[in-house]
């Protein structure tokens, strides 16, 4: 009984699916059938919490509805939103790009008066809105919607063939819809998009109509019915290959549609380049527990952009990554770990934006464990590895930094070794059972690991979250014997300038019968200990696994997890902005140069980087020493690796 329910789970998903597909590729009749969506919430939605950012009001839904118009670019559209005030209110303030025209705004059917500047639509009611109490408010606006920050909204050409994408990360839902363009204010969202009867519009959550609006137009809308961050509320639009797969949980009839979104002529690239999504979700369910949207769906849309977005249920991924192999399989790792980490539990304020980042970047490694084992771990820990890192994790430089992305994975990464295994993964699976589709803070992470391990952690997260920099251990050792039998005395020396680091160091001690490890407790600048020792040792190394983020690792042989593995490029700041930009060197290869082009393809400069540093820096000249001008450009490593844009202003 249990085998043939689940057979037939498998053939309702794949029929839909493949409705789907056929439907995308001969033109779209009146009428679409939605994947069948299978499953059910396992955890409760929080409350919603109080006075979030002094606005007055929680956000409890939206439903969007918007009409493209590639040919100009604009876009009409309205946002009719549900909210419920936390004390009494005349005004309600949204964030509006002052790019788009906001035609009129009602409470129920009764005009309301409005006023948009400086990014910000207030609006007045008659009469106070009382604490507890809930109204909609309908805005309808257009106009054409700016790229921004890293995409914005973008409208765009593909071999003449429309496509619209959004990225909304950290504050650009603004820039194509009115909310609270903040993380910490969660909502429901339907998004409904108006498109030509020739492409295929993907977003958050469930395809729930797909419906013709006039001649060689339809509307296909989609709902969220989980809460959501305003940044993760995603369109990805062009003429879509779609096809898909499925992923079976432990229990009887659990069943979880892929829905996969490549461009046609992708399509084989795609579904080989994907092809251990699956894979991947079962490895963080063993790790964090259930998939957290499992009435819905994971997908994946391909789009014109050098990297990836963990937009909710539905990542958009960079069309360079998509190359029919797996060696970008870190890339889809770590936007599939973001659904737990930064979707499900979102980083309450952009000052915490490790525990999404540098909780991905963890997981990419988790992925590399669970197919190579523990060295292929520690290998690809590794690759995260900068000698130096600047600033604090919290609060960050600069958001988007490796600060964030890498040692915040090395943070989790040592948690690990002092904690151990089991008492790790239980923290954080009690830490997202704490904050389940809601928000949290590093103080909410610190109590979750204390309340679960029993243990003070303050002195860890205090040191390498709100502290700066990293160790530079010095050891010297030698043998020493004594009536009671073979010690050891190891000194280890503290150079770094900045203050101590209280950590439990592993020492791999190796004599004629061969190897074995004590923990030594070291916090002083200089500390000796005198350890006991079966026999004089011939060999004594510290820290040979990389326990601990240091300045200098690689302690152990490790064997590569990915064979060879591109050169990883961050995103470039300022972008956009004026020159110098620069850009992270995330890992992978290392470089002979980079290669930056103008969008006709025409060489601009080389920039050669110096060996260890960890980004490289574009004066915005040409290689005549000339400025160049404002607009567009790719910068493309020597050894294989991904390309990025870089967007120059003047």
């Amino acid at each position: 009984m249990m085998m043939r329910r689940a057979a037939a789970l498998v053939l309702v998903i794949a029929a839909a699916i493949a409705a789907v597909s056929t439907m995308a590729v001969a033109g779209p009749p009146t009428t679409h059938p939605p994947l069948e969506l299978l499953g059910k919430p396992r955890f409760a939605f929080p409350p919603p919490p109080r006075e979030l950012d002094g606005r007055g009001y929680d956000c409890i839904d939206v439903i969007l509805d918007l009409k493209l118009d590639f040919d100009a670019r604009t876009i009409i559209a309205t946002a009719r939103h549900t909210i419920e005030a936390t004390r009494a209110l005349d005004i309600v303030q949204m964030d509006l790009t002052d790019s788009l025209r906001v035609d009129g705004v009602w409470r129920g059917a009764t005009p309301l008066r409005f006023e948009h500047r400086t990014r910000t639509l207030t609006i007045s009611f008659d009469a106070p809105l009382a604490a507890g109490s809930r109204a909609e408010i309908t805005i309808a606006y257009r106009g054409h919607p700016p790229r921004e920050g890293f995409l914005g909204f973008s409208f765009e050409r593909r071999h003449g063939v429309p496509a619209a994408y959004t990225i909304s990360e950290p504050k650009s839902a603004s820039s194509w819809w009115p909310c609270k363009d903040v993380p910490n204010d969660k909502l429901l969202a339907t998004v409904a998009i108006d498109i030509p009867d020739t492409l295929y519009a993907g977003s958050n959550g469930r395809l729930i109509a797909n419906e013709a609006t006039g001649p060689g137009r339809r509307r296909m809308t989609w709902r969220e019915g989980y809460p959501i961050a305003p940044y993760l509320v995603s369109i990805a639009c062009t003429n879509y290959a779609v096809f898909g797969d499925v992923h079976k949980g432990p229990g009887e009839g659990e069943a979880l549609p892929i829905l996969y979104l490549a461009y046609p002529e992708h399509r084989g690239l795609a579904a080989a380049s994907w092809a251990h999504t699956p894979e991947m979700i079962r490895t963080f369910e063993d790790r964090f527990g259930p998939y957290p949207f499992p009435s819905e769906k994971y997908g994946m849309a391909e789009f014109s952009w050098g990297g990836g977005m963990e937009n909710q249920t539905l990542t958009s991924y960079g069309e360079y990554l998509v190359d029919g192999t797996d060696e970008n399989d870190w890339v889809i790792a770590h936007e599939l770990a973001h659904q737990w980490w930064g979707d499900d539990v979102t980083c309450a304020t952009w000052e915490d934006i490790w525990l999404n980042e540098g909780f991905a970047s963890y997981c990419e490694a988790l992925w590399y464990e669970s197919v190579g084992g523990i060295e292929a771990y520690r290998d690809w820990i590794r690759r995260m590895w900068w000698p130096d890192f600047p600033g604090p994790i919290v609060p960050p430089i600069y958001d988007f930094g490796g600060t964030v992305y890498f040692k915040g994975a090395w943070v989790l990464h040592m948690l690990r070794g002092v904690l151990g295994e089991q008492t790790f993964f239980a923290g954080m699976r009690e830490y997202r059972r704490r904050h389940a589709y809601g928000n949290a803070t590093t103080e909410d992470l610190i109590q979750a690991f204390e309340e679960s391990s029993g243990r003070d952690l303050r002195w860890f997260f205090d040191r390498w979250v709100y502290g700066t920099g990293q160790p530079t251990y010095v050891m010297t050792w030698s043998s020493v014997a004594r009536p009671d039998g073979s010690w050891l005395r190891v000194r280890i020396e503290q150079g770094q300038a900045e203050p101590t680091f209280r950590m439990p160091i592993e020492i791999e001690i190796r004599d004629e019968q061969g190897a074995y490890s004590r923990v030594l407790q070291d916090s002083l600048r200089i500390q000796e200990f005198l350890v006991p020792v079966r026999l004089a040792p011939t060999r004594v190394r510290l820290d040979p696994d990389d326990w601990i983020l240091k300045d200098a690792v690689g302690g152990s042989d490790a064997p590569n997890p990915g064979g060879k593995v591109r050169l990883i490029l961050g995103l470039p700041y300022p972008c956009p902005g004026r020159p110098p930009i620069r850009i992270p060197i995330l890992g992978g290869a290392q470089p002979n140069w980079i290669t930056i082009y103008d969008v006709s393809g025409q060489m601009i400069t080389t920039i050669r980087p110096s060996i260890g540093q960890p980004f490289l820096t574009w004066d915005g000249r040409d290689g005549r020493g000339r400025e160049a001008r404002s607009g567009l450009y790719l910068a493309r490593p020597s050894s294989r690796g991904n390309p990025i844009r870089l967007w120059v202003v003047r």
